[in-house]
């Protein structure tokens, strides 16, 4: 998995944990297929968020375009 966090970027390998302080800007992603454990505390709507991003119908994030971002805007921002 690599990461950015506040800036840092930095690889983490099978069973290595990390910490994203809240409210930091981070980035995610990996070169292959990936099974990470992700918790989120406290989660807040966390869960809601990617259920809508990735559903469909009038409250997914692709029928409410950018409104949607709004409605979460304690949960993610983008920057």
């Amino acid at each position: 998995m690599q990461t950015i966090i506040d800036g840092e970027e930095r690889t983490y390998g099978v069973g290595e944990p990390f910490d994203v302080p809240a409210g930091t800007p981070h980035q995610m992603g990996a070169n292959e297929p990936t099974r990470m454990r992700w918790e989120v505390r406290p989660a807040l709507r966390t869960a809601e968020f990617f259920e809508r991003l990735y559903g469909t119908g009038p409250d997914s994030a692709r029928e409410m375009g950018e409104k949607f971002f709004d409605e979460f805007d304690e949960e993610f921002r983008l920057s």
